[in-house]
Parts: structure tokens; sequence; C-alpha cells
């Protein structure tokens, strides 16, 4: 059960139809992707341990339902729709081909969750980079072009936070898998395997553009141009948050340009007591569905909070499906008095 395939894109002459990987690899003849990319994105689902019940740091604060349906249903998604984590691999690509000696690349960490509802369940993460000299954790995300100012007017995301917090706490008393272990990873194999206790002082994420990269507690310098009707420079004159300074470049051909300083702050983590209060309350939402056959896990389709994740959901026609089940169910049972 999960990712079963491609969909065809809106501009196919089937669009939406659902074809297994290999199809659109080497059979297709209007193929919406180059073959090495949706060759890319087939491995990356066929090694992905995340199945079943284990948990990642990153589905902690998502959908419980998109993670139950990803999980137990089959599902196609839009090659472009997946370019997200298909691009975050390029950057894995380039840390795996670092030489600093004595760093922790692309590791990782797992603890088996053994007490509260619906327990036992695994959870794990993968630390990009660790610096045992430094005592520091780092993360990279890529992001698109305008993915800088984001940062800048609205901070650092909170699920990021939350996500390199959750690295931390794995790498406080949890273990790594051995190598040659070949058998699946349930919580008694965890707590057979090796212990590691990685001391984290501090964390640091590195946004990745096309062009440069802009880590959280540094201040960094880029250029901006405006057009002539911005004589006070970007965002309408007003200051970014966490801008120094802005400088107009001497005139040159073109649209005016402009330097401007700014700084990202430090990241803060959460305690490890914070991080396992929030494991002991999102997991048991997250799992339930796997033991209780009668329990369908809440979506986020209704909550004008959350209901932006419906927009880059693979699940979405299946919980469509659900929500109309539940629906009619409801409305069968106000009609006849219940």
């Amino acid at each position: 059960m999960g990712l079963a395939g491609f969909k065809c894109p809106s501009t196919a002459s089937e669009p939406g139809r659902h074809n297994e990987f290999n199809f659109c690899i080497n059979e297709c003849t209007e193929r919406c992707q180059p073959r090495a990319v949706l060759s890319a994105i087939a491995e990356a689902n066929i090694h992905n341990v995340h199945t079943g019940t284990m948990l990642s740091a990153t589905a902690l604060p998502g959908c419980a339902r998109k993670f139950f349906l990803s999980r137990t249903r089959d599902y196609f998604e839009c090659p472009k729709d997946l370019w997200d984590a298909g691009r975050g691999s390029l950057i894995h690509g380039v840390l795996e081909g670092q030489r600093i000696q004595g760093v922790t690349v692309e590791q990782r960490f797992y603890k088996a969750i053994t007490r509260g509802p619906f327990a036992p369940y695994v959870l794990s993460g993968q630390c990009d980079y660790y610096d045992p000299v430094l005592r520091e954790l780092e993360d990279f995300k890529s992001m698109e072009g305008d993915g800088l100012y984001i940062i800048l007017r609205y901070g650092i995301k909170d699920d990021h936070i939350l996500q390199l917090s959750v690295y931390r706490w794995l790498m406080n008393n949890g273990h790594v898998k051995p190598a040659g272990f070949t058998g699946p990873v349930t919580p008694e194999a965890v707590l057979s395997w090796p212990t590691v206790n990685l001391p984290v002082d501090s964390a640091k994420l590195n946004y990745v553009t096309m062009r440069r990269v802009f880590s959280t507690g540094t201040t960094f310098t880029f250029t901006e141009k405006t057009d002539f009707k911005s004589p006070n420079g970007p965002n309408g004159g007003k200051k970014y948050p966490g801008e120094i300074s802005r400088v107009r470049q001497p005139y040159s051909k073109g649209k005016p340009k402009w330097d401007i300083t700014a700084a990202i702050p430090p990241l803060q983590l959460l305690s490890y007591e914070e991080v396992a209060d929030y494991v002991a309350m999102r997991g048991p939402n997250l799992v339930r569905g796997f033991v209780d056959d009668a329990f369908m896990p809440p979506g986020v389709m209704h909550d004008k909070d959350e209901s932006w994740q419906c927009d880059w959901c693979g699940v979405e026609e299946i919980c469509q499906g659900i929500e109309q089940q539940q629906t009619a169910a409801q409305q069968s049972l106000f009609s006849e008095g219940v």
C-alpha cells in the first residue's frame, strides 16, 4: 500500500489517468517529466522506510488522515507534485559527497514508543548533518526563489523547529540500525539496536535556493531589483523583518538594484520534555487507525487554518470519498430521527 504509480497531469491527453511506474518511465509517449526524474521518484518511494505505523518527525504535525490513508491505500500522484521531495534529494546527494572528518551525515535515528495509548510503535528521523565538535545539528531545506521573502516576513516555520527538536530528542538515548539488518523495523527490534547519546547544543536550518544558501543565526546581503515606481526600494519602501540596512547600487542599465542586509535569528529548539509531551499527544491519534478498525482519523479539510494541506495531498480523492460517505451516513441517521 502507498504510492502505487503516477497520475497524468491536466495537460495530458487523458488527465488524471492512473499509471504504473514502469509505464511512465519506459512506455509513455507523452512523458511529463524526464525519465531520470521519474525513475528517481519511483526509487525513493520503493525504498521509503516509513511504512505501517512508523512515525516520522515530519508526519507528527501533519494530517492524521493523510498519514493513515497513504499507508493503507494505493494512491497515485502527478510527478510534478512530487518534485519538492525530489529536489531535496539533490541536496542530500551533495551532503553525501562531502569529506569532513568526524561528522555524521544522513543518519537515521529511532526510538520505540512503548507507553501510552496504542503503543508500541516506532518514531524515526534522518539527521542531515551533525558536528560532534561544535555539538551542532543542521538541516537543509530546498525552497523556491521567493522562499527567502517568506522567511523574512514570517520567520522560521514552527514545523521546522519541531522537526529539528525531534531529531535532537531521537539522538538522546535513541537507536541506530546495525549494518546488515534486513528484518522488519519493530519496536522490539529497535530496542535491541545500539543506543546513541549525541549532545546537541545548537541547531541550524539551511535554506537552499538555486542561487545560494541562507542559514538561521546568520547575517547576509542579497540584491533585489525594483521598478522605477518604487523610489524607496523593495517591499514598498518598508523594511523586512530582520532587515538591517538597504543601499541602492549606483545607477546602471535596467531596473534599480538594492543591496539589502538582513539577519535570520537563531533557531530555538524545544526542550526534551516538550518534545516528549508532543509525541505523547500526537502519536496516538496517528496510529490509532491501524489498531482500531472502526476509527477513521480526522482530516483537515474543514479546518480553516490547516486545510491548505489538501492542496498538496496525494490522497485527497480518497479522502473526499470518505467525506461523502460520512456525510451520507449522517444524513441517513438524521432522516431516521436517530
